[in-house]
């Protein structure tokens, strides 16, 4: 959990109205916002993903996401997004460096779920 914080750590209100800023947003901005709106239970749309980047405690509630709970369900519906090609750090990082720091807590978070899950079985 802590690689995760590290990577909210680097974000901060100005990159956060760097994205909510795109009128229209690159595809990988947008396969990033709607990974993360999955994982928060939010109907993944551009529009929903300006209303969470606007909330004043976008960063506190993604920092306390309860990673040890994540359904098999949500993970399965996150390969919507990840399984896209430009699902990579440096398709983001060219199109928003604020970004690519959600899409590292993203992948991080993807990956301590999956070790959770395995350990439950």
């Amino acid at each position: 959990m802590e690689e995760s914080k590290k990577y909210l750590d680097q974000l901060d209100k100005a990159s956060l109205v760097e994205l909510k800023s795109f009128r229209h947003p690159p595809n990988a901005v947008v396969l990033v916002m709607n990974a993360v709106l999955v994982l928060m239970k939010i109907k993944p749309n551009w529009n929903e993903a300006k209303k969470f980047l606007g909330n004043s405690n976008v960063i506190q509630n993604l920092l306390c996401y309860d990673i040890q709970n994540i359904s098999q369900e949500t993970l399965e519906k996150l390969t919507e997004f990840t399984s896209q090609p430009e699902w990579n750090y440096e398709s983001i990082k060219k199109v928003s460096n604020a970004c690519s720091n959600i899409f590292l807590w993203v992948e991080n978070v993807i990956k301590l779920a999956k070790l959770y899950s395995e350990h439950k079985n």
